[in-house]
């Protein structure tokens, strides 16, 4: 509220809306911060509209169907080589637009989620069509990913653009969106393709990156990704405790919500190396089988 109450009055200060667009950025990303999930996702639709940029009042299954095909339709006729020498963007609308886009694919995947393929699809249409950004690696890898998913089963097609992803990072050097981008790219795709196994170095450089570029929501998340493929991998146990306690360190730390999945995985750990006196059940020092049994996060570990 002190925040929202500080920039209002930039906001009145400002000369044109183009001033009042950082403002309102970070009045969205405070909402969103302060549990006010759905508000965040509506103002930021909302100035999507003013910057020209607008969505349907109303978002079918339809809709986001014939908008990813659409969008599949643009990118096939460029090839790899092409998408990643487009020209870069100069329209400062653009640019702005792609920022709020940005944001939007990580809050309408878990709010609103109708409105995420899309986000990702005009992210990606704007790219092709008015020039790359620094945002553009996060709209084709989150492009690649509803590829990768249930409703388009085109797993290799979506890791071919999560790898051009992340070649657009290497071409920015955008180091803020590299665990973003990461945890899409090697934490969800290569759960398709690939082996799991090759994934584990780059799941941790980018719990280490977003920790120093202070992208802790998405540190945490590879952190949670890692632990479970390793896990899963055979990785010694010992070793891999002594990662969770770190892990969980820092979910506590910067108050993350993936702290009852480290919690859970780090009892599974002590379960398998015979440190509890029940190992079929998640009790002990860490945690209740029986308590939080609607967590969304526990509900996702089983």
């Amino acid at each position: 509220k002190g925040v929202e109450r500080h920039l209002q009055l930039v906001l009145q200060r400002a000369r044109n809306y183009r001033e009042k667009l950082r403002p309102y950025y970070t009045i969205v990303q405070a909402k969103w911060s302060g549990g006010n999930m759905l508000d965040a996702v509506i103002t930021a639709v909302a100035l999507l509209a003013e910057l020209g940029e607008p969505f349907p009042s109303v978002v079918t299954g339809k809709i986001c169907r014939e908008a990813v095909e659409e969008t599949r339709i643009l990118l096939s006729a460029r090839t790899e080589e092409e998408l990643f020498n487009l020209e870069r963007a100069t329209d400062v609308d653009v640019q702005e637009a792609m920022k709020f886009l940005n944001i939007l694919t990580q809050y309408t995947y878990k709010e609103k989620k109708e409105y995420f393929p899309l986000v990702a699809c005009k992210m990606v249409r704007l790219s092709l069509l008015r020039g790359v950004c620094r945002e553009s690696a996060c709209g084709f890898a989150a492009y690649g990913l509803i590829l990768c998913g249930r409703l388009h089963k085109k797993p290799t097609l979506g890791y071919k653009y999560g790898l051009l992803a992340i070649r657009l990072l290497q071409r920015f050097q955008v180091r803020e969106f590299q665990a973003q981008i990461y945890v899409i790219v090697y934490g969800v795709m290569g759960s398709w393709i690939g082996q799991i196994q090759a994934t584990l170095p780059l799941l941790k450089e980018a719990m280490d990156v977003g920790l120093k570029t202070g992208d802790i929501e998405y540190a945490a998340n590879a952190a949670r990704v890692y632990q479970g493929r390793a896990l899963c991998c055979g990785q010694p146990l010992g070793p891999l405790l002594l990662e969770a306690e770190v892990h969980l360190h820092h979910v506590r730390e910067y108050k993350q919500q993936a702290v009852n999945m480290q919690r859970a995985t780090r009892q599974v750990i002590l379960n398998l190396m015979g440190r509890s006196s029940d190992p079929t059940q998640l009790s002990e020092d860490q945690m209740s089988s029986h308590a939080g049994k609607d967590d969304p996060d526990r509900k996702e570990f089983f």
